[in-house]
């Protein structure tokens, strides 16, 4: 079972809109998946937890935007794809 995890910060207006649409496609695809919410509560969690922005979305630990690994802009701010 894949675990997908929705990183965010308090405030943040689109980590909703993110979790229903990682539950749709799950649906869609008949996929179970353990699904968490993380909170990022400040910068020094944001470097620790490599923290692009809100919402990030990371499936088995990975980034779902490609060449996410090569950024180091770690940040409670929000991401635009």
């Amino acid at each position: 079972m894949p675990l997908i995890e929705i990183l965010y910060f308090d405030g943040c207006p689109n980590h909703h809109p993110a979790l229903a649409l990682v539950e749709r496609v799950c649906r869609e695809l008949g996929i179970e998946a353990e699904i968490r919410l993380e909170n990022v509560p400040d910068q020094e969690a944001a470097r620790r937890m490599r923290f692009l922005g809100s919402p990030t979305v990371r499936v088995d630990g990975c980034d779902v935007e490609p060449y996410a690994d090569e950024r180091s802009d770690y940040a409670l701010a929000c991401r635009v794809f």
